[in-house]
């Protein structure tokens, strides 16, 4: 007869097992634990090599987009941030997570966090400008503004025709001229 945390712990060793042994593809989240199982599960598949990053990064971005609020995936994204600290998806998915929270003074900072760890990293730059659209200037440190108009500028060397990035770098250069211009007026 076991207790409820016993059985627990037995249900995290099968899913572990499972999934060590099974493609993610094979499983259906019917089971009530499988999810939260997961966020204790992808450090030991990844740091076993059982599964590669774009996997655990496809699956934690099921998770943020089905349980936002849930604190297991917080600490799963800063742990895993810690132990692979030169890898950027997993502080922007902290930015895509407090995104998802509401929070996007939090979400920008994780996703120039991102950006720092790879300057060029393209789901970083994408979601600021996504967030730059849709939120104004105010969104973007002011000392940024060059910086993300630089990165903006060689994206459309190798994709002209990007209609995001576009329109991004034409409000980077609207956020640029107020912000000179108020400055220009102040002084």
């Amino acid at each position: 007869n076991l207790d409820k945390q016993a059985y627990t712990d037995l249900v995290y060793q099968e899913h572990l097992e499972a999934l060590q042994l099974f493609p993610i593809s094979a499983f259906q989240a019917t089971h009530p634990d499988l999810l939260l199982h997961l966020t204790k599960a992808i450090p030991t598949l990844v740091a076993n090599k059982l599964w590669d990053t774009d996997t655990a990064v496809t699956v934690v971005k099921y998770l943020i987009w089905n349980n936002s609020t849930n604190s297991d995936i917080e600490n799963l994204l800063k742990g895993l941030g810690n132990t692979y600290p030169t890898e950027p998806a997993w502080t922007y998915l902290l930015g895509e997570l407090y995104q998802r929270r509401g929070s996007d003074k939090q979400s920008v900072a994780y996703y120039q966090v991102a950006l720092t760890i790879d300057k060029e990293y393209w789901p970083a730059l994408r979601q600021l400008a996504f967030m730059l659209l849709d939120k104004g200037c105010g969104i973007v440190d002011p000392s940024e503004l060059k910086y993300l108009n630089t990165m903006y500028e060689s994206i459309l060397l190798s994709r002209p025709d990007d209609v995001l990035i576009l329109k991004a770098q034409a409000s980077l250069s609207l956020c640029d001229y107020l912000q000179s211009d108020s400055s220009t007026l102040s002084g």
